[in-house]
């Protein structure tokens, strides 16, 4: 659990920092749950960043700690294999 939460802490650290360019592609927001949308951490910046910016939501029991994990590892599986699906079509 020690390294779990080292790596976690470093993951958003960095994701604090991060300083994206512009992106002419497909971008795909997973946000875990409508109250990550309103976190402090402004997920949503990342519309400025791209022309084609989707955002998909998790369940709303879902939290950034969780997004990864069963049940919700699954549910955002799911959601991920259908966005290929259909963009290849």
């Amino acid at each position: 659990m020690a390294r779990r939460l080292s790596v976690q802490r470093a993951t958003f650290a960095a994701l604090r920092h991060y300083v994206p360019s512009h992106f002419a592609g497909r971008i795909i927001l997973f946000l875990p749950g409508k109250a990550w949308v309103h976190s402090g951490l402004n997920p949503l910046r990342w519309r400025s960043v791209g022309d084609h910016v989707e955002e998909h939501v998790g369940p709303d029991d879902c939290h950034t700690d969780v997004m990864l994990l069963e049940p919700y590892a699954r549910i955002f599986a799911r959601l991920f294999t259908n966005l290929c699906t259909t963009a290849g079509e």
